[in-house]
């Protein structure tokens, strides 16, 4: 898998994420006909034969998969690449990018106040940004109540 830096748009903020491409399967001319594809989730194949018609197929490790009776040979190799990358993606959870990262320290900030204070992180940025604020008020609040004391 490749890592290319892509720029991405969430909440009309541009962010710089990472993401993944599955790579291409490698395609091994077996026989006349016959195509195959070794990986780590068993071997795909693609074949027609004589009494086919034309028809080709394809599976992976034995799991007969076939079109509506017209897959091409194109056809046949680009289901398998779609079959593969399906596999692999549907096995990777996605991060959390880094504003949602900044949501959720924000929310726990929040909370961590102790007066009841709760900021989801699915507020609003502008609600958000009030968060800096009500920390300055609770420690100005305990500083004052413990004039003697250094608030830490």
């Amino acid at each position: 898998m490749t890592n290319p830096e892509l720029e991405a748009h969430l909440h009309g903020q541009a962010e710089t994420v990472r993401v993944a491409r599955v790579k291409p399967l490698e395609w091994r001319q077996h026989t006349a006909g016959v195509w195959r594809a070794e990986t780590d989730l068993g071997d795909y194949r693609v074949w027609t034969y004589h009494e086919a018609d034309g028809v080709w197929f394809w599976a992976l490790s034995g799991v007969l998969k076939r079109g509506n009776g017209e897959g091409s040979e194109q056809e046949c190799l680009d289901a398998c690449q779609a079959d593969f990358a399906s596999r692999i993606l549907s096995c990777i959870e996605p991060a959390a990018t880094s504003e949602q990262q900044l949501r959720e320290i924000i929310s726990e900030c929040a909370s961590a106040l102790g007066n009841g204070a709760v900021a989801a992180p699915s507020c609003s940025i502008e609600f958000l940004a009030k968060v800096p604020e009500e920390i300055r008020m609770v420690v100005s609040r305990l500083a004052a109540s413990a004039p003697n004391r250094e608030v830490k």
